[in-house]
């Protein structure tokens, strides 16, 4: 009876074969591991975006209040540095006084900021999809840093300047007084033209407060919407 010879893979054949079947399992595995990554990346991006809108949502607030304290002593100042005489007999000691007071306030912008200086140290606005989303968000860093410098400015005019120069002025404590004491102060003040200098230059920084902040609160509310829709994407 005739015998069968059972064929033998060659002993290359089967090296190629284990060579790819490794290969396969490591690309495999470099391929499980890219996507885990890559998931893992959008969820700390979705969880980063998600504390930064919530971030730009109280920044409009606050925003939004340090625009109320600007305008307030701008107000004040334009109506003290535009008083004439016949505006003067119709102010009293107690408007006058509040004026003052307006003018001399300072506020600063309690702004929460540490998660996108966290996003930026971190490397993750490079995983942002939206090209000008990347660019708002960076550009927003500087903008803000440009307006505490502002503020700051501001803030030394008030202090250091303007502020000292009105308690110098003796004659002021009249205008609590009586009003046959009250209307002389007044006057003394206004014909002053060192306040009029130092009350409008009050005024131009704060305007210019004003300008920034504006700019600032619309920014930010285009970037709450765009952060919404990045959100969506990253899903």
């Amino acid at each position: 009876m005739p015998t069968t010879k059972v064929r033998q893979p060659s002993l290359w054949k089967r090296t190629v074969v284990e060579g790819l079947t490794i290969v396969l399992s490591i690309l495999l595995a470099f391929s499980i591991d890219a996507m885990w990554a890559n998931r893992i990346q959008k969820q700390e991006l979705s969880a980063s975006l998600a504390a930064l809108q919530t971030d730009f949502q109280a920044i409009v607030v606050e925003l939004d209040r340090a625009l109320s304290a600007h305008s307030s002593r701008l107000e004040a100042a334009n109506t003290l540095a535009q008083a004439n005489e016949s505006t003067l007999e119709a102010m009293s000691s107690d408007s006058v006084t509040t004026l003052l007071r307006r003018t001399l306030y300072t506020t600063t912008i309690d702004a929460q900021t540490a998660t996108l200086y966290g996003m930026i140290s971190g490397g993750q606005l490079a995983n942002i999809s939206d090209f000008n989303l990347r660019n708002d968000l960076a550009r927003w860093e500087q903008l803000f840093r440009d307006h505490v410098t502002t503020q700051e400015m501001l803030a030394n005019v008030i202090v250091n300047d303007y502020g000292p120069w009105l308690n110098s002025k003796t004659y002021l404590n009249r205008i609590q007084e009586s009003p046959p004491r009250f209307e002389p102060a007044l006057f003394l003040l206004f014909a002053d033209f060192e306040f009029h200098n130092r009350v409008e230059t009050v005024a131009g920084r704060t305007g210019r407060g004003i300008n920034e902040i504006i700019e600032l609160r619309e920014r930010a509310v285009q970037l709450i919407v765009d952060i919404s829709d990045e959100l969506g994407g990253t899903v």
